[in-house]
């Protein structure tokens, strides 16, 4: 599955629950009936594409059933606003465990697109962990203290924003590590042209060592079955 795909995926729901708020006039209730069966068929995708289920979208896709099903069941929309909070806090202990134990999930799912050595794993993994907890936290502040519409326009665009900050901050980190594992893969494959070379000269004087065959005047073997003349 290609970057695009994956974004599609990713971002979809979210897509799908703001046109359906704007379009119904602002209908919490409508709008989170459709980001749930957006993200179940975005789940239901992207297990069709990769055959596997990635842990951070499955859990994802769970909090928003259920917190979803409960603002719609008892009519309150604090459950909907109450759902960021345990997804960043998931999200943050999962990086902490990652760092800590050495079991890369978000290496693992960004590796095509994002190769590091473990130790700039580590520290990349941290400051994530943080910036998740920082989020979830401020996410409950927030919720207790504004109303729906101001909630939501805050969450979209300022965390997105802020998010996108943080990422930048870490360009630093990132592109520090990346240009020396490219520096080592290259010196690598630099090790191993003088033997590839090496094999090459030894075969072409194995090659020039060996006595024409009597009966061909360039040398070439004749067929296993004999000359096609006598």
């Amino acid at each position: 599955m290609n970057q695009r795909t994956r974004t599609a995926l990713d971002f979809g729901p979210l897509i799908a629950w703001l046109a359906a708020y704007l379009l119904s006039g602002k209908d919490i209730y409508f709008s989170t009936g459709v980001a749930m069966v957006a993200s179940i068929i975005a789940l239901g995708l992207y297990y069709y594409l990769t055959r596997r289920i990635g842990i951070i979208p499955a859990f994802t896709c769970f909090i928003l059933v259920v917190f979803g099903g409960m603002t719609i069941y008892f009519h309150d929309d604090a459950f909907v606003m109450m759902k960021p909070t345990l997804v960043y806090g998931f999200m943050g202990t999962g990086l902490v465990v990652s760092a800590l134990t050495g079991k890369n999930i978000l290496g693992e799912a960004m590796g095509p697109y994002l190769k590091l050595p473990p130790e700039a794993w580590k520290i990349f993994l941290t400051r994530y962990a943080i910036f998740c907890f920082a989020l979830a936290g401020v996410n409950e502040v927030l919720r207790r203290v504004l109303d729906f519409d101001t909630w939501f326009m805050v969450k979209l665009f300022g965390f997105t924003a802020v998010a996108m900050l943080f990422m930048f901050s870490q360009m630093p980190l990132l592109m520090k590590y990346m240009d020396l594992e490219e520096m080592a893969e290259g010196e690598g494959g630099k090790g191993k042209e003088p033997s590839n070379a090496a094999s090459g000269d030894a075969k072409t004087e194995s090659d020039s060592a060996r006595p024409l065959d009597p009966g061909s005047e360039t040398g070439q073997t004749p067929p296993a079955g004999g000359p096609a003349t006598p």
